[in-house]
């Protein structure tokens, strides 16, 4: 077991939170459960929530970020709007933008 005063020190989840792919916000592959989908979020907002960080640039950045998790997190926890969003990111792009996955 890791000494308490060192957990602060713990690595955090590797993101492209910037992506337009929710997949790669979040870290995962697309062929992750729902259940790897929940668990990793949690990491992620365990990692990035602000009022777990430190400065206040910290705190900015991780606000950012979690925003942008969020939104990834809010499409693929359900299987339903992960499916129609699978389905649009698959399928070939006509100008039908700004589609609303929920």
């Amino acid at each position: 077991s890791i000494p308490h005063v060192f957990l602060r020190f713990k690595t955090r989840p590797k993101i492209n939170w910037k992506s337009d792919d929710y997949y790669e916000r979040l870290g995962i592959p697309k062929s992750s459960t729902q259940s790897e989908i929940k668990k990793k979020y949690y990491e992620i907002v365990k990692s990035y929530h602000p009022d777990l960080l430190k400065t206040k640039e910290e705190k900015e950045e991780g606000q950012k970020i979690l925003e942008a998790v969020n939104a990834a997190y809010d499409v693929l926890k359900d299987e339903n709007s992960r499916r129609r969003y699978d389905q649009e990111k698959s399928s070939p792009k006509f100008g039908f933008g700004n589609f609303d996955f929920r």
